[in-house]
């Protein structure tokens, strides 16, 4: 009996060693790093539009892990999206945080806990943009957002997932930057 027991054991060992040993196919090609490219781009009526990168680096920020982060993110969203046309006051654009920070979310359950799959990783984001003229009016605004992502989950599905989560905050910006345009600065 005892060497029958002995026998399962080593046999789903031996089929559990297997399945972990081979390599899955690639589902397709990476994922693409945001440009906002196929944004079009709006003309202001403004002599200049300034760009300010005002943010300082801190040591829990993982923004600079993701595809796209969203610090380069806002700087290409805003290059790539405005442009000067006019005569009206200068547009100031001022990056005053984009960053990331992780933690990790435990499963309350002992016994799923136990296998290390049921983990998360827990990702708040944050986003502070000034849009202001010469002469000072404008708005701040600010965007916090968490996302969770499975451990479980391949980097593949972990970096689609992060920059969908990015594009879609980067939607939420465009909204709130043409909002302040037209009505705090009345130029769109």
């Amino acid at each position: 009996m005892r060497r029958m027991t002995r026998c399962i054991i080593f046999a789903s060992l031996m089929v559990f060693l297997t399945a972990c040993a081979e390599m899955p196919e690639p589902k397709g090609m990476p994922v693409a790093a945001l440009t906002f490219a196929h944004l079009e781009r709006l003309e202001l009526p403004v002599q200049t539009i300034e760009i300010e990168d005002q943010v300082q680096l801190s040591d829990d920020d993982v923004g600079y892990r993701l595809l796209t982060p969203p610090r380069a993110a806002l700087n290409d969203y805003l290059r790539q999206r405005f442009y000067a046309n006019g005569q009206g006051d200068g547009v100031r654009f001022t990056i005053q945080q984009a960053s990331v920070s992780v933690r990790e979310l435990e499963q309350p359950n002992p016994v799923v806990r136990w296998t290390g799959m049921a983990n998360s990783d827990e990702y708040h984001f944050i986003m502070v943009l000034g849009v202001h003229n010469e002469r000072g009016a404008g708005g701040v605004i600010t965007l916090n957002r968490t996302l969770v992502v499975p451990q479980w989950k391949t980097v593949a599905e972990r970096e689609e997932q992060q920059t969908a989560f990015v594009d879609q905050m980067m939607r939420d910006m465009d909204a709130r930057v043409l909002a302040v345009l037209r009505q705090e600065l009345q130029v769109y």
